[in-house]
């Protein structure tokens, strides 16, 4: 499965990476993979969008 950047995730959920960042704070939407050495986020495709 394809991850997406937080960006290209964020463009098709309609929502701000920053929204991205703090849902991911608060347990709402967890990224689907976290590359542990610059802490980037990545995202499943539609089904995290359908999650919303």
């Amino acid at each position: 499965m394809r991850l997406l950047t937080i960006g290209a995730f964020a463009r098709a959920a309609r929502l701000s990476p920053k929204a991205l960042r703090l849902y991911d704070e608060l347990g709402l939407l967890r990224p689907a993979a976290v590359d542990g050495g610059s802490g980037y986020r990545f995202y499943r495709g539609a089904g995290q969008c359908s999650r919303l």
